[in-house]
């Protein structure tokens, strides 16, 4: 089909284009001031050796001390991925999860560098969120201690975090108007074509 036949197409269903572009920015305009209320929350963790045995023979303490910290790092990345220890923190916040699957995807957790974490955790409840937050820290610093104690029954790691930052998520109703405007567009020039198309078949 040449490109001028493209162009009748959509002329001789432009009111089908225009319905749809019009239809498309009313909804996304109606959904940005309807939609219910989101929250984010900010939550950075720095984690760090601590009761470290001294010995004349070993050299590379510190070294190794950094090393373990940033396999621990990565460790608490897999933790806060897994669904039975989110459920570990909901039930540590007195939270029921929806379906712990689903809310396993609510924690977005990220490594900034060998020692801090942040993670990112989303909810329609600002009470629920605070609770999730201070139970994501809790929980971290719980099997932290946990994961290894010392010969005099001392915990290897410490977990230090920051007061979470706890934001209103809000979408900008003209960003979402315009692409509402043109999903409509893509969208009406798709029904378009998709009408010419059966309407060749049926002939």
């Amino acid at each position: 089909m040449k490109s001028k036949n493209y162009v009748d197409v959509i002329v001789r269903h432009k009111f089908t284009v225009i319905a749809m572009i019009i239809l498309c920015g009313l909804f996304a305009l109606i959904y940005s001031y309807a939609k219910p209320q989101a929250f984010s929350s900010n939550i950075s963790m720095s984690f760090h050796r601590v009761n470290r045995e001294t010995t004349v023979d070993y050299q590379y303490d510190n070294y190794y001390s950094g090393k373990a910290v940033e396999i621990l790092s990565n460790t608490v990345l897999g933790w806060l991925e897994t669904p039975n220890v989110i459920q570990e923190i909901y039930d540590e916040a007195g939270v029921k999860p929806d379906d712990i699957y689903k809310d396993t995807r609510k924690f977005k957790p990220k490594q900034v560098s060998a020692h801090q974490v942040e993670v990112k955790v989303a909810s329609n409840d600002r009470g629920d969120l605070e609770n999730l937050s201070a139970a994501v820290v809790s929980v971290m610093d719980k099997k932290a201690k946990e994961l290894e104690i010392t010969s005099n029954g001392k915990n290897s790691f410490d977990v230090i975090s920051e007061k979470p930052i706890i934001v209103e998520v809000k979408y900008n109703p003209l960003m979402l108007t315009l692409i509402g405007l043109v999903a409509g567009l893509f969208l009406g020039i798709g029904l378009a074509f998709l009408w010419e198309y059966f309407r060749g078949n049926d002939e």
